[in-house]
C-alpha cells in the first residue's frame, strides 16, 4: 500500500533530526578489543538470556547498547563506524545470511547458532540517545517488572529488547490540520511532531533540544517511506543507507514554522535517579504533492 503523507512526514522528519544529532557528534564508536574505564571489554557481545530468542544454541549475542548507528557520509570526524560483521573467535565473519545485524536493538543474530562459548566483538557505532518513534509513556508503563540485568536507568548493561534506556528521545505527531491556499488551489498539510527528551543528565537534554531547535524557520525533504533506509524482517540494513543521497528523492518539501522547547525534570518512581526532560515541538507546513 502506498504510504500516506503523514506517515512520509514522519519518517522524513526522524531521518532529518537522526543526521543533525550524528553531525553534532551523538554518538559513539567502539573498535574491537576497546574497554571502558573499568577495563571491561565494550566490544564484547554476550549471548542472550532472552529464552524468546531461541538462544540455547547460541543464535542472538547483544551488545552493550540498545542501537548500532546505521547511516553512512556523516560528515563529522571520526565519522561513525556502520557494523558490517562480527569478529568471531578473533577471525571476522562479513554480515550475510548467516550472520545477521539488528541495528534497532544492537545485537547480531546467527540463524544455524554458534557455541555458546564463542568470544564475539565488532567494530561499531552507537547513538548517545536512541531516537523512537512512539510515545514515551507507552515505552516506559510496563517496564516494571525487574530486569535481570540491572535498571533501564542504567547504562552499560547488556541490554534486552524489550527495555527502553535512558537517555531516549521519542518522537510522535501531536495533531494534524490542512490549509488551503486561493492561489492555485493548492493543499498544506500542518501537523505538530513533538520530541520528548528523557535523560540523567540535565545539559543533555539542553544539547539534544537545541540540536532540534534549530530546524526553526527551516525547510526539509519529505521523501517517500519505501525510499529508505531499507532494513529486512530482522532488523538488518539491506543497503547503505546516506542522507545525502536521500535527499534527492523527495516527493514534497516541508517547512518548520515555529519551534517551542520545554524543560522541566521530574521523578519516574520513588528511589530512582531523577529524570531531566525536555518537549521540542515542531509545527511544519509540508505542501501536498
Amino acid at each position: 500500500m502506498k504510504s500516506g503523507l503523514i506517515s512520509n512526514i514522519t519518517q522524513s522528519i526522524y531521518n532529518v533530526v537522526q543526521h543533525k544529532l550524528l553531525e553534532a557528534g551523538a554518538y559513539f564508536n567502539v573498535v574491537k578489543g576497546q574497554t571502558d574505564a573499568q577495563g571491561n571489554n565494550i566490544s564484547l557481545l554476550k549471548k542472550s538470556i532472552d529464552q524468546n530468542l531461541f538462544n540455547s544454541q547460541g543464535y542472538v549475542w547483544q551488545s552493550n547498547f540498545k542501537n548500532f548507528v546505521y547511516e553512512s557520509g556523516v560528515k563529522n570526524q571520526p565519522p561513525p563506524i556502520v557494523i558490517s560483521g562480527v569478529y568471531v573467535n578473533d577471525v571476522f565473519q562479513p554480515k550475510s545470511d548467516t550472520c545477521i545485524v539488528d541495528h534497532h536493538n544492537g545485537r547480531v543474530i546467527f540463524p544455524n547458532g554458534i557455541n555458546v562459548n564463542s568470544k564475539v566483538e565488532a567494530n561499531f557505532a552507537y547513538p548517545e540517545c536512541a531516537l523512537i518513534r512512539d510515545d514515551p509513556t507507552n515505552q516506559l508503563k510496563d517496564q516494571d517488572q525487574p530486569d535481570p540485568n540491572g535498571t533501564i536507568y542504567v547504562e552499560g548493561a547488556i541490554h534486552s529488547p524489550y527495555y527502553t534506556y535512558l537517555p531516549a528521545v521519542f518522537l510522535q505527531v501531536l495533531a494534524g490540520g490542512e490549509k488551503g491556499f486561493e492561489l492555485g488551489g493548492m493543499n498544506a498539510s500542518e501537523p505538530i511532531i513533538s520530541f520528548s527528551i528523557l535523560s540523567e543528565d540535565k545539559e543533555q537534554v539542553d544539547n539534544v533540544g537545541d540540536v532540534i531547535q534549530s530546524l526553526g524557520s527551516k525547510g526539509f525533504p519529505v521523501v517517500d517511506v519505501i525510499e529508505g533506509p531499507k532494513f529486512n524482517s530482522w532488523g538488518d540494513l539491506t543497503e547503505p543507507y546516506d542522507f545525502y543521497l536521500w535527499c534527492p528523492k523527495k516527493v514534497s518539501y516541508g517547512f518548520v514554522k515555529s519551534v517551542r522547547f520545554n524543560r522541566f525534570d521530574t521523578r519516574l518512581e520513588q528511589g530512582r535517579p531523577r529524570i531531566y526532560a525536555g518537549v521540542v515541538n515542531l509545527e511544519l507546513s509540508v505542501l501536498r504533492p
